[in-house]
């Protein structure tokens, strides 16, 4: 793919009022159910160490080399952390928005203006700029600020940003008790990792408080809840990777909804969205099955119409496949 000859596209960042973090809007907690659809790694950051034990410190000192690296782990236990999963659903949503008439409902928050020379194959970052032009051409510089601002965009206005809190909270998906496995790789470049096996399953919950019901489908569409195909997430996502000569992917997690149970209050919000059936349990108002499926279907549809820059069934891991095979 060529490089277009001007990189920046100056667009403005529509910014609106804070919206309160405490008004009677639909709050609840939603249900996942995760599926690993390749090899999946979040790294610690920490290398484990190997050693012969010895009672002489200094022979067991020279015994000590780095190992794998592992994943990140709560209790000893490897998890997907809820912050890296969130992280990666407030990018893609980022991502997901263009630009409409040179204006966007989105800033960038980890921002800084756009390279003034487009990445060449095989330099750093160059299938992110494949995958998300023209979207990474937009120049949404600065990120939103609530300590020196009171308007912010539409994601940081639900994510969260510098002064403000966040009304989505992502837990750990924990992995299903004989439904997992962690594989030692010694991938290409010599890189050693621990990583989830293809088909590890996962389990963990999103709760929100406080949502309009398209910005609830927002979180949706960051989560391709309305699609039922992964998500890219973690380590070596964009590219093959070697394992014993042979390529293996990284980083595609399937995420799915098992069932969103609201706050009791927000009964007649429900009505009023015309949703599907619920069932009373746990003093909460279920929503599961058939009529989830409704239910998603149509905060998806408010999220389209609030923001109209939304690509909703852009497929990013369809897009990276062919970029890596040299397509576009």
């Amino acid at each position: 793919m060529s490089p277009p000859s001007s990189h920046s596209i100056n667009v403005r960042v529509k910014r609106e009022p804070i919206k309160p973090r405490d008004e009677a809007h639909l709050t609840g907690v939603l249900k996942l159910k995760a599926v690993a659809e390749s090899y999946l790694h979040i790294s610690s950051g920490k290398p484990r160490l190997r050693y012969e034990y010895s009672r002489d410190i200094q022979r067991m000192a020279r015994s000590m080399s780095y190992d794998f690296m592992g994943n990140v782990e709560y209790g000893r236990r490897p998890v997907i952390p809820g912050s890296s999963l969130k992280g990666a659903v407030r990018s893609r949503l980022e991502l997901l928005i263009k630009e409409v008439s040179g204006i966007t409902d989105s800033c960038f928050i980890r921002a800084s203006p756009p390279p003034r020379e487009w990445p060449t194959r095989g330099q750093h970052g160059w299938r992110h700029y494949q995958l998300w032009q023209p979207v990474v051409q937009e120049n949404r510089y600065p990120p939103c600020d609530a300590t020196s601002n009171d308007k912010v965009c539409v994601i940081c206005n639900i994510f969260g940003t510098a002064g403000l809190s966040s009304r989505v909270y992502f837990g750990n998906l924990n992995p299903k008790e004989k439904e997992f496995e962690v594989v030692e790789m010694k991938l290409d470049h010599n890189e050693l990792v621990e990583a989830f096996r293809h088909g590890s399953v996962f389990e963990g919950e999103v709760l929100f408080t406080a949502l309009e019901p398209w910005e609830l489908g927002l979180v949706a569409v960051g989560l391709r809840l309305h699609e039922g195909k992964p998500i890219l997430i973690g380590k070596s996502k964009y590219r093959l990777r070697l394992w014993n000569g042979k390529p293996v992917y990284f980083g595609r997690l399937n995420v799915k909804a098992t069932g969103i149970y609201f706050a009791p209050y927000c009964k007649e919000l429900l009505k009023e969205l015309g949703a599907p059936r619920y069932v009373e349990k746990d003093d909460s108002l279920v929503v599961e099955g058939e009529d989830l499926k409704r239910l998603i279907s149509k905060l998806v549809e408010e999220a389209c119409k609030r923001v109209p820059g939304l690509r909703r069934d852009f497929d990013e891991v369809q897009k990276i496949d062919a970029i890596n095979k040299g397509g576009r």
